[in-house]
Order: structure tokens, then sequence, then C-alpha cells
């Protein structure tokens, strides 16, 4: 059964702010790859948040999407299944592993005209 993506991504945002503090949340649940590719980019810059993974489907509480302007992030995180945070105070931690796992632009959903590109230019 095949189950379209775009009805296997949830986003919830809850934004309470009062005259001493703001607190912002975003949950997001999702199968597409570019959610996976904001939650490691998240973990990778230490944004505060809780991020788990299992396959295809992440679950990011917090963290910030990733922007393809000016560079592609072209990494995933490498496991199956596994989970991560990071605290106000850049403690972070996540499921173990060596390196984060490199993606080639075209398996994105969508192509950006100034992304990542590993190809040097001709005239160098």
């Amino acid at each position: 059964m095949n189950i379209p993506t775009e009805l296997l991504s949830i986003e919830i945002k809850v934004v309470k702010s009062t005259k001493q503090s703001i607190c912002r949340a975003i949950l997001k649940i999702s199968k597409k790859i570019d959610d996976l590719r904001s939650l490691t980019y998240s973990l990778d810059a230490c944004y505060v948040g809780f991020y788990f993974w299992v396959a295809g489907f992440s679950i990011r509480i917090g963290g910030t999407e990733t922007e393809d302007q000016p560079y592609f992030y072209p990494y995933v995180v490498p496991t199956f299944i596994g989970f991560g945070f990071a605290l106000p105070n850049y403690f972070s931690w996540h499921t173990p592993f060596a390196e984060y796992k490199f993606i080639e632009q075209s398996r994105m959903s969508h192509k950006s005209d100034r992304g990542f590109d590993r190809h040097l230019p001709n005239s160098l």
C-alpha cells in the first residue's frame, strides 16, 4: 500500500508569549528526505531540540529548516533508528555514528539552481 508522502507530514507550531519570556516549539513528523535533512542540520548545528528518526520517518521538536541558499546541505543521519537532543548550553548527544551520510542533490524533491556542486569549474 502506497501512502502519498504529503499525507505523512504533520507540523504543529506552538507559540506562547508573555511579557517576560517567549517560548516556541515546533513538532514536525514527516517521511520526506528534506525533513530528515533538516533534522540532521539542526542536530549538527546544535539547534535546541529533540530529534528522533526511524528509517525514513523523522520527528523533530525544535530545530530549524535547512536553507538551500547559498549552499545545499548534503547530509542525513546514517543510522536506521536513533535519537538525539541539543540543549540551550550547546550540550548535545545523538545515537553514536562515525559520520553523517552524504546524499546527492539529485535525490531531492526540488533542485536549487545555486545548490551544492561537487565539481570544480573547468577554468581552475
